[in-house]
């Protein structure tokens, strides 16, 4: 049995649908909570595969955790999104002739709640993207459908999916960079300057014409069906010189290019959308505040820690505030084997991620799991198991997507715990502000209406990076001391890492010291990763 929401994403308030497997005519009880709290409950029964909450119609955007039960007595939850902004980005690079009706790729998309979708190397050429034959080759000899292509396009935005052409803003074929070898971009020998064997890179410089010849490249990937472009960079070079040897600056010209692109493309699809790649970080302060839906940065060495995780979303948060902050951190573990701990790094790498407010570009069609830059080459999980705990956790990720990146909820998790510091006090020496191996990373955010409070447990990591697996041993329990400015009003946990999505009431008490009231609360053992909201009351008049 199975349910799941008919859409990635529903975009505005309506009946909420979901989809069923094994359930046919069933009468079920739904319950449906938000922020650890039941917002409704209702019976419904499916029909014809579907059943739709009437209640849904009510419901204010956010993340809400769904939970059916059978007559029999059997639970199954989901979780959906209601118009929130956030960017869960998934990837389908299979296009082959035989696969046109398959439906399975993007099906297992929307079971992740995967609601922008990039079609990696579906293209004809760099240079030439729109395949001229129905079926045709790739400049790297795979052989492709035109056909598939698109039927994958009207499948995925059956469930609302947004879908993202690659397209790599200076990559040409070796003939086309030598038939414009004004077009290309040198070094301060005047080498043309090449990636791999069969690419050359090109100048985006406003007065090169490649700066044109791109754009309308991507203006036909539009006309061809997708939403919008996903701009691809390699990470060199990060200095060059165009034909006439002027030094070029390569920050701005990438800027320029992405509000050239919306400008030319809005004329074509009036929300077409556009995500740019920062590939190793760079150059993140010059396009974080252009005309692209996210700051999406690909990770790579010396950033190798979960601290560099935390310090490239907080710099890119930085830089701008109110756009969704993507990052693709590949896990090359997988390629090597599929064990207990490969799947650990997958959770503890998304928790991480995910509490500092990103989201987290990794899965793919046949369950895919992405472990280097060339996307094809993923890893294929069959492992039913583990299939199912990916769901659970995207499902958490979803529950909660709207407090994610809540910008009202400010992270005072090195201000306020530690040291000095009375706000939070816990009876435990493995408790850490910061994601550091041997240690509980505890992440504190807070406004005038609650606490939200995550843990990833590393207690049993043998290092903090995040490329490489990872044991996992379950925390000990500790008491949690919490310092009131207003009274909180209840505590709840919830974790991904039970059989279902637990949420539970923790029982608080209140003890009075030298240094104000405290809420006073056990917190369980964390397997991996665990959420606690604190619920404050308004402000308390003096008496």
């Amino acid at each position: 049995m199975d349910i799941f929401p008919s859409k990635a994403q529903f975009h505005e308030a309506g009946d909420i649908e979901f989809l069923t497997e094994g359930l046919d005519d069933a009468h079920l009880h739904a319950e449906v909570l938000c922020d650890n709290r039941e917002v409704f409950s209702e019976s419904c029964q499916v029909k014809n595969g579907r059943v739709v909450l009437a209640h849904g119609a009510a419901l204010p955007p956010g993340g809400y955790l769904a939970r059916f039960t059978t007559e029999s007595g059997a639970t199954l939850s989901t979780a959906f999104d209601l118009g929130t902004a956030t960017i869960r980005y998934g990837f389908l690079s299979d296009f082959s002739e035989d696969s046109e009706y398959d439906v399975a790729p993007v099906d297992w998309l929307n079971k992740l709640h995967i609601n922008y979708v990039q079609y990696y190397d579906w293209m004809y050429r760099h240079d030439d993207l729109i395949p001229p034959t129905p079926v045709f080759e790739d400049a790297l000899g795979r052989r492709l459908s035109a056909r598939t292509v698109q039927a994958r396009m009207a499948q995925a935005s059956a469930y609302g999916m947004s879908n993202i052409a690659y397209g790599a803003i200076y990559g040409a074929g070796n003939d086309f960079a030598e038939r414009h070898r004004q077009w290309r971009l040198y070094d301060l020998e005047r080498n043309a300057i090449g990636f791999l064997d069969f690419l050359s890179i090109m100048n985006v410089n406003r007065v090169s014409g490649w700066h044109d010849h791109i754009i309308a490249e991507y203006g036909k990937a539009i006309e061809f069906g997708f939403d919008g472009i996903h701009m691809d960079t390699y990470g060199f070079p990060k200095d060059a010189y165009d034909y006439d040897g002027a030094e070029l600056d390569l920050p701005d010209d990438f800027a320029q290019l992405i509000d050239d692109s919306k400008r030319a493309l809005t004329q074509v699809k009036a929300d077409v959308k556009l995500i740019f790649n920062n590939v190793g970080n760079w150059p993140v302060e010059s396009v974080a505040n252009r005309q692209q839906e996210a700051i999406y940065i690909e990770v790579w060495d010396p950033y190798s820690t979960y601290r560099s995780i935390v310090e490239i979303i907080s710099h890119a948060r930085s830089c701008n505030a109110d756009k969704q902050i993507i990052l693709a951190a590949y896990l090359l573990p997988f390629n090597e084997r599929a064990t207990e701990e490969e799947f650990n790094a997958l959770f503890i790498l998304s928790g991480v991620i995910t509490v500092m407010g990103a989201t987290h570009l990794i899965h793919g069609e046949n369950r895919g799991i992405i472990t280097e830059g060339y996307y094809a080459r993923y890893f294929h999980n069959e492992d039913e198991h583990y299939a199912s705990v990916i769901r659970r956790y995207y499902d958490y990720i979803t529950y909660f997507s709207h407090l994610w990146s809540d910008p009202s909820l400010t992270d005072v998790s090195h201000t306020h715990m530690l040291g000095d510091n009375r706000e939070y006090t816990f009876d435990a020496d493995f408790v850490s502000p910061d994601p550091e191996a041997g240690k509980l990373w505890m992440n504190v955010r807070e406004n005038e209406e609650m606490k939200f409070i995550n843990f990833v447990n590393l207690t049993g990591a043998q290092d903090a990076k995040w490329n490489a697996e990872k044991t996992v041993r379950d925390s000990g329990a500790f008491v949690l001391r919490v310092r009131m400015n207003r009274m909180i009003s209840r505590f709840t946990l919830s974790t991904p890492d039970h059989d279902q999505i637990l949420v539970q009431t923790l029982e608080h008490r209140v003890e009075r010291t030298e240094f104000g009231l405290y809420a006073v609360v056990e917190i369980p053992a964390v397997h991996i990763w665990s959420t606690v909201v604190a619920e404050l009351e308004g402000p308390q008049p003096l008496e």
